[in-house]
């Protein structure tokens, strides 16, 4: 999710050019796909902080 402004430029050239749907969905898809990863990541790293403390609070 992460793109630079120059990116998000480039792409919105092309969205102003070709006005692809196709590229649209592709983007939509990746960016949900990374959505996702990224949600999944922090909940893990989350759940694996919370069993550290409670290990170091015993």
């Amino acid at each position: 999710l992460a793109l630079s402004l120059r990116a998000w430029a480039e792409l919105y050239h092309l969205f102003l050019h070709h006005e692809s749907e196709k590229i649209m969905l592709t983007l939509v898809n990746f960016n949900l796909i990374n959505l996702t990863k990224s949600i999944h990541i922090k909940a893990d790293y989350y759940s694996k902080r919370k069993k550290v403390s409670s290990f170091k609070k015993k």
